[in-house]
Protein backbone atom coordinates (compact mmCIF):
# COMPACT_ATOMS: atom_id res chain seq x y z
CA UNK A 1 0.00 0.00 0.00
CA UNK A 2 2.80 2.42 0.88
CA UNK A 3 4.38 1.89 -2.54
CA UNK A 4 1.07 2.70 -4.23
CA UNK A 5 0.73 5.90 -2.20
CA UNK A 6 4.31 6.84 -2.99
CA UNK A 7 3.68 6.30 -6.71
CA UNK A 8 0.50 8.35 -6.72
CA UNK A 9 2.15 11.30 -4.97
CA UNK A 10 5.24 11.45 -7.19
CA UNK A 11 5.59 14.86 -8.80
CA UNK A 12 7.75 15.50 -11.86
CA UNK A 13 9.82 18.65 -11.53
CA UNK A 14 13.07 20.19 -12.66
CA UNK A 15 15.62 21.74 -10.34
CA UNK A 16 16.89 24.99 -11.84
CA UNK A 17 19.68 27.07 -10.27
CA UNK A 18 18.66 30.70 -9.85
CA UNK A 19 20.20 34.00 -8.83
CA UNK A 20 18.07 36.02 -6.44
CA UNK A 21 17.83 39.75 -7.23
CA UNK A 22 17.74 42.11 -4.27
CA UNK A 23 16.67 45.02 -6.43
CA UNK A 24 14.03 45.74 -9.07
CA UNK A 25 15.50 46.17 -12.58
CA UNK A 26 14.78 49.46 -14.31
CA UNK A 27 12.56 47.93 -16.97
CA UNK A 28 10.31 46.49 -14.23
CA UNK A 29 9.60 49.91 -12.67
CA UNK A 30 6.68 50.81 -14.99
CA UNK A 31 4.92 47.59 -13.94
CA UNK A 32 5.39 48.42 -10.26
CA UNK A 33 4.22 52.01 -10.79
CA UNK A 34 1.08 50.81 -12.59
CA UNK A 35 0.36 48.39 -9.80
CA UNK A 36 0.91 51.02 -7.10
CA UNK A 37 -1.44 53.49 -8.80
CA UNK A 38 -4.22 51.15 -9.90
CA UNK A 39 -4.06 48.16 -7.55
CA UNK A 40 -2.40 49.38 -4.34
CA UNK A 41 -3.39 46.38 -2.22
CA UNK A 42 -1.85 44.00 -4.73
CA UNK A 43 1.22 46.25 -4.95
CA UNK A 44 1.76 45.86 -1.20
CA UNK A 45 1.82 42.09 -1.61
CA UNK A 46 4.28 42.19 -4.51
CA UNK A 47 6.68 45.04 -3.71
CA UNK A 48 8.83 42.91 -1.37
CA UNK A 49 8.78 39.87 -3.65
CA UNK A 50 12.08 38.87 -5.20
CA UNK A 51 12.80 38.22 -8.84
CA UNK A 52 15.35 35.66 -9.98
CA UNK A 53 17.62 35.07 -12.93
CA UNK A 54 17.65 31.57 -14.37
CA UNK A 55 20.00 30.18 -17.03
CA UNK A 56 18.21 30.05 -20.36
CA UNK A 57 19.59 30.34 -23.85
CA UNK A 58 17.62 32.83 -25.97
CA UNK A 59 18.47 31.05 -29.26
CA UNK A 60 19.09 34.54 -30.63
CA UNK A 61 22.86 34.22 -30.26
CA UNK A 62 25.44 31.63 -31.20
CA UNK A 63 25.37 28.21 -29.56
CA UNK A 64 28.60 29.03 -27.73
CA UNK A 65 26.71 31.61 -25.63
CA UNK A 66 24.05 29.26 -24.31
CA UNK A 67 25.84 28.67 -21.00
CA UNK A 68 26.16 32.39 -20.30
CA UNK A 69 22.66 33.68 -20.95
CA UNK A 70 20.00 34.22 -18.31
CA UNK A 71 16.37 35.36 -18.28
CA UNK A 72 14.04 36.82 -15.69
CA UNK A 73 11.98 34.41 -13.65
CA UNK A 74 8.72 36.11 -12.63
CA UNK A 75 7.13 33.03 -11.09
CA UNK A 76 6.71 34.45 -7.57
CA UNK A 77 4.96 37.53 -8.91
CA UNK A 78 2.74 35.42 -11.16
CA UNK A 79 1.70 33.24 -8.23
CA UNK A 80 0.53 36.30 -6.28
CA UNK A 81 -1.35 37.67 -9.30
CA UNK A 82 -3.04 34.30 -9.89
CA UNK A 83 -3.99 33.87 -6.24
CA UNK A 84 -5.66 37.29 -6.20
CA UNK A 85 -7.85 36.79 -9.27
CA UNK A 86 -11.58 36.56 -8.70
CA UNK A 87 -13.50 33.64 -10.19
CA UNK A 88 -14.48 35.58 -13.33
CA UNK A 89 -10.85 36.50 -13.99
CA UNK A 90 -9.87 32.84 -13.60
CA UNK A 91 -12.64 31.88 -16.00
CA UNK A 92 -11.38 34.47 -18.50
CA UNK A 93 -7.96 32.85 -18.46
CA UNK A 94 -9.43 29.38 -18.85
CA UNK A 95 -11.75 30.37 -21.69
CA UNK A 96 -8.92 32.12 -23.52
CA UNK A 97 -6.71 29.05 -23.13
CA UNK A 98 -9.50 26.80 -24.41
CA UNK A 99 -9.95 28.94 -27.52
CA UNK A 100 -6.18 29.11 -28.03
CA UNK A 101 -5.65 25.34 -27.87
CA UNK A 102 -8.74 24.59 -29.96
CA UNK A 103 -8.11 27.09 -32.76
CA UNK A 104 -4.67 28.73 -32.62
CA UNK A 105 -2.20 26.25 -31.10
CA UNK A 106 -1.69 24.05 -34.19
CA UNK A 107 -2.63 26.65 -36.79
CA UNK A 108 -0.32 29.53 -35.82
CA UNK A 109 3.06 30.17 -34.23
CA UNK A 110 1.52 32.00 -31.26
CA UNK A 111 2.49 30.45 -27.93
CA UNK A 112 0.39 30.12 -24.79
CA UNK A 113 2.31 33.05 -23.29
CA UNK A 114 0.05 35.21 -25.46
CA UNK A 115 -2.93 33.90 -23.48
CA UNK A 116 -1.32 34.64 -20.14
CA UNK A 117 -0.21 38.12 -21.21
CA UNK A 118 -3.55 39.19 -22.70
CA UNK A 119 -5.48 37.83 -19.71
CA UNK A 120 -3.23 39.77 -17.32
CA UNK A 121 -3.73 42.99 -19.29
CA UNK A 122 -7.50 42.50 -19.38
CA UNK A 123 -7.65 41.85 -15.64
CA UNK A 124 -5.81 45.12 -15.09
CA UNK A 125 -7.53 47.35 -17.65
CA UNK A 126 -11.12 46.01 -17.50
CA UNK A 127 -13.40 45.60 -14.54
CA UNK A 128 -14.48 41.98 -14.78
CA UNK A 129 -17.75 41.83 -12.91
CA UNK A 130 -18.89 38.58 -11.28
CA UNK A 131 -22.12 38.82 -13.30
CA UNK A 132 -20.38 38.77 -16.69
CA UNK A 133 -21.24 35.60 -18.59
CA UNK A 134 -18.64 33.29 -20.06
CA UNK A 135 -19.84 34.11 -23.58
CA UNK A 136 -19.20 37.79 -22.86
CA UNK A 137 -15.74 36.97 -21.52
CA UNK A 138 -14.97 34.99 -24.68
CA UNK A 139 -16.10 37.84 -26.95
CA UNK A 140 -14.14 40.39 -24.90
CA UNK A 141 -10.94 38.34 -25.17
CA UNK A 142 -11.41 37.74 -28.90
CA UNK A 143 -11.99 41.47 -29.44
CA UNK A 144 -8.92 42.33 -27.33
CA UNK A 145 -6.79 39.87 -29.30
CA UNK A 146 -8.04 41.11 -32.67
CA UNK A 147 -7.27 44.74 -31.82
CA UNK A 148 -3.69 43.87 -30.88
CA UNK A 149 -3.17 41.47 -33.78
CA UNK A 150 -4.20 44.25 -36.17
CA UNK A 151 -1.49 46.47 -34.65
CA UNK A 152 1.01 43.61 -34.58
CA UNK A 153 1.84 44.66 -31.04
CA UNK A 154 1.18 43.03 -27.68
CA UNK A 155 3.17 44.63 -24.86
CA UNK A 156 4.86 42.39 -22.33
CA UNK A 157 2.94 42.63 -19.08
CA UNK A 158 5.97 43.07 -16.85
CA UNK A 159 8.84 44.39 -18.96
CA UNK A 160 8.70 47.87 -20.50
CA UNK A 161 8.97 48.43 -24.26
CA UNK A 162 8.85 44.77 -25.20
CA UNK A 163 6.51 43.38 -27.84
CA UNK A 164 5.95 39.67 -27.23
CA UNK A 165 5.13 39.22 -30.94
CA UNK A 166 8.21 41.01 -32.26
CA UNK A 167 9.63 37.84 -33.83
CA UNK A 168 6.35 36.74 -35.43
CA UNK A 169 5.77 37.18 -39.14
CA UNK A 170 2.93 39.50 -40.17
CA UNK A 171 1.45 36.61 -42.15
CA UNK A 172 1.14 34.50 -39.01
CA UNK A 173 -0.53 37.32 -37.06
CA UNK A 174 -2.98 37.82 -39.95
CA UNK A 175 -3.78 34.11 -39.91
CA UNK A 176 -4.56 34.25 -36.18
CA UNK A 177 -6.66 37.36 -36.78
CA UNK A 178 -8.69 35.62 -39.48
CA UNK A 179 -9.29 32.57 -37.27
CA UNK A 180 -10.50 34.67 -34.34
CA UNK A 181 -12.77 36.76 -36.57
CA UNK A 182 -14.41 33.98 -38.54
CA UNK A 183 -13.65 30.48 -37.26
CA UNK A 184 -14.61 30.52 -33.57
CA UNK A 185 -17.66 28.50 -32.58
CA UNK A 186 -18.69 29.26 -29.00
CA UNK A 187 -21.25 26.47 -29.16
CA UNK A 188 -18.35 24.02 -29.30
CA UNK A 189 -18.62 21.98 -26.10
CA UNK A 190 -14.84 21.98 -25.67
CA UNK A 191 -15.09 25.71 -24.97
CA UNK A 192 -16.69 26.49 -21.58
CA UNK A 193 -19.97 28.39 -21.78
CA UNK A 194 -21.55 27.72 -18.38
CA UNK A 195 -19.69 26.32 -15.38
CA UNK A 196 -16.09 26.91 -16.44
CA UNK A 197 -14.65 24.73 -13.68
CA UNK A 198 -16.02 21.62 -15.45
CA UNK A 199 -13.75 22.16 -18.45
CA UNK A 200 -10.37 23.16 -17.08
CA UNK A 201 -8.27 23.40 -13.97
CA UNK A 202 -8.31 27.04 -12.86
CA UNK A 203 -6.10 26.61 -9.80
CA UNK A 204 -3.20 29.12 -9.56
CA UNK A 205 -0.54 26.42 -9.80
CA UNK A 206 -2.03 25.11 -13.05
CA UNK A 207 -2.15 28.60 -14.50
CA UNK A 208 1.52 29.10 -13.76
CA UNK A 209 2.53 25.86 -15.43
CA UNK A 210 2.12 27.32 -18.92
CA UNK A 211 4.70 27.46 -21.69
CA UNK A 212 6.71 30.69 -21.53
CA UNK A 213 8.89 30.47 -24.59
CA UNK A 214 8.06 33.96 -25.84
CA UNK A 215 9.19 35.68 -22.68
CA UNK A 216 12.23 33.45 -22.35
CA UNK A 217 13.52 34.44 -25.77
CA UNK A 218 12.68 38.12 -25.65
CA UNK A 219 13.32 39.15 -22.07
CA UNK A 220 16.99 38.26 -22.53
CA UNK A 221 17.31 41.11 -25.04
CA UNK A 222 16.20 43.76 -22.57
CA UNK A 223 18.02 42.07 -19.72
CA UNK A 224 21.48 42.54 -21.23
CA UNK A 225 20.80 46.26 -21.72
CA UNK A 226 19.67 47.09 -18.20
CA UNK A 227 21.11 44.59 -15.75
CA UNK A 228 24.65 46.02 -15.53
CA UNK A 229 23.46 49.54 -14.76
CA UNK A 230 20.87 48.33 -12.24
CA UNK A 231 23.43 46.24 -10.39
CA UNK A 232 25.88 49.15 -10.22
CA UNK A 233 23.13 51.34 -8.77
CA UNK A 234 22.35 48.63 -6.20
CA UNK A 235 26.03 48.54 -5.16
CA UNK A 236 26.04 52.30 -4.57
CA UNK A 237 23.06 52.11 -2.22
Amino acid sequence: MSSIIQKSTTVDMDYVPALKLNFWPTNMQPFLNRLKNHRPLLYEKIKNTHMHLVPKWSRLTSLSNQEFEFRYSLSEIEVILAENRNMRAKCLNGIARSIYYKYLYRSTELTSYTVKTTALWMCETFEIDEKVSNDELAYKWIDFMCNHLEMGYCPHYFVENLNIWQHHEREDLNKALDILRSKIDLNDRTIPTNDCSRYFDISPLKLLDEEQSDSEEQTIENLSKTFDEDYKEFQRQ
